[in-house]
């Protein structure tokens, strides 16, 4: 009778005594417990921000191919960090309309970075691409920003319970014009009237209106 090495006697004998372990001693699961109401997770569909597509680009004065409108233009296509292209003077006129700024005493590099204006940059002098617009946005307007993560500012469309479906939120700039963002003052509208009074149905009710 040949005898059995030792290190491989050695694992037979792990491998056996891991099997019985495994069979008798460790818990195994059961069928859910009908009297157990813990909370559990329950699963959450995303929330996603549109993004609105003139979202670093600007409006030209030119007429788009399908001449239904007019030509929106990357601002990376003349200032990036390439090098400023300056194409005011190509036929004799601006590149695109001009950029009027009511955003309180704000210039343009308080925003945009100075040596490459397809890019923001915070406080702190860190640089953004405009896909993160809403974090320099959030860096002056708090209570703004406290709201919209609160769900009460800006604007949602979708399921406000994430346990039952997605939901998608509004961008800063879908209601705010970076450059203005306050709204314009507007008259409002004088109140409807009929065209007509109400007939009087006191006889046909029996005296009740």
């Amino acid at each position: 009778m040949n005898a059995i090495p030792v290190a491989r006697k050695a694992r037979w004998m792990l491998t056996v005594v891991g099997s019985l372990g495994l069979g008798c001693g460790a818990a195994q699961p059961g069928p859910p417990d009908p009297n157990d109401d813990s909370p559990r997770a329950e699963p959450r569909y995303a929330v996603e921000i549109d993004v609105p597509p003139e979202l670093g680009a600007l409006e030209t004065n030119r007429p788009n191919s399908s001449a239904t409108g007019t030509l929106s233009v990357s601002c990376a296509t003349c200032h990036g960090s390439g090098g400023q292209v300056d194409l005011a003077t190509q036929q004799g006129r601006p590149a695109h309309l001009p950029i009027e700024l009511a955003h309180g005493n704000l210039t343009c590099t308080s925003c945009h970075d100075r040596q490459d204006r397809t890019r923001l940059h915070l406080a702190d002098g860190s640089t953004l691409p405009f896909a993160e617009t809403m974090t320099l946005c959030g860096q002056c307007h708090g209570p703004q920003h406290r709201d919209y993560h609160r769900g009460s500012h800006g604007g949602k469309a979708g399921y406000w319970d994430q346990t039952r479906g997605p939901a998608t939120r509004n961008h800063c700039v879908s209601c705010h014009q970076p450059h203005r963002p306050a709204y314009p003052k507007v008259r409002p509208k004088p109140a409807p009237r009929d065209r007509r009074p109400l007939e009087d149905t006191t006889a046909s009710t029996g005296g009740t209106p």
